[in-house]
C-alpha cells in the first residue's frame, strides 16, 4: 500500500497502471488482484485503513461532529499529494464516488437516529446537497493543496448544515441557524 501511495502521490490515480504497481513493489498481477478489484479499490482499501480511528471515536460518540471532521481533513492534508491525485478522478469506480456514496448514507443513518424522516423527495435532495457539497467543497480543498486551516474549513461546513437539515430534525427548537442569524427557540 504504501508503494502505490508513493506512486499515486506523483501522478493521478487514472495515469497509474497495475503494471506499473506490480513493479515497484514486486507482486504479481495475481497476487494484486487476488487483494484488490483494481486500483481504485485498492484506493479506498487506504482510505478505510486510514479513516477507520476517526470513523470508530464518532461512532463510540468519543469526538463529536467537528472534531471528527477536522481529523478527516488532518489525514487529507497529512498525505495531500495521494489525496490530491486519487480524488482527481472521476471514474466511477474511484474514491470520489465511493466517498459520495458513503457520506450519503452515513449522514442520513445519523440524521434518522436524531428523529429526522425522509419521507419525501425534497428532504432527501436536502440531505444529498449537504453532503455531496461538503464532499466537493473538501475535494475542492483537497485539490488546492489543504492550504486553510482544517478548523477553519470544518467550521465552515457546520454554518450551513442546521440550515438545510433543522427542519428535518426533531430537535430544531435547540439549533441555532449561523447562516441566517435566526437565534434557536426557547
Amino acid at each position: 500500500m504504501d508503494a502505490f501511495k508513493k506512486i499515486v502521490a506523483e501522478k493521478p490515480i487514472d495515469k497509474v497502471t497495475v503494471a506499473e504497481l506490480v513493479r515497484e513493489t514486486g507482486l504479481s498481477r495475481q497476487a494484486f488482484y487476488n487483494h484488490f478489484l483494481d486500483k481504485y479499490d485498492l484506493s479506498i482499501q487506504i482510505y478505510e485503513q486510514s479513516f477507520a480511528p476517526v470513523a470508530q471515536g464518532h461512532r463510540d460518540r468519543i469526538t463529536t461532529w467537528l472534531e471528527s471532521g477536522i481529523q478527516h481533513l488532518e489525514i487529507y492534508a497529512a498525505d495531500k499529494d495521494y489525496y490530491r491525485n486519487v480524488l482527481s478522478s472521476y471514474d466511477r469506480s474511484s474514491l470520489r464516488f465511493y466517498l459520495k456514496d458513503r457520506m450519503y448514507h452515513e449522514f442520513r443513518h445519523k440524521c434518522e437516529l436524531r428523529g429526522a424522516v425522509f419521507d419525501t423527495e425534497d428532504k432527501v435532495y436536502a440531505l444529498k446537497m449537504v453532503v455531496f457539497a461538503t464532499n466537493e467543497m473538501t475535494f475542492e480543498w483537497v485539490e488546492n493543496g489543504c492550504q486553510e486551516p482544517a478548523e477553519v474549513i470544518v467550521k465552515r461546513f457546520d454554518l450551513c448544515r442546521p440550515m438545510i437539515l433543522s427542519p428535518y430534525l426533531e430537535d430544531t427548537d435547540s439549533v441555532a441557524n449561523p447562516c441566517t442569524g435566526t437565534p434557536p427557540r426557547h
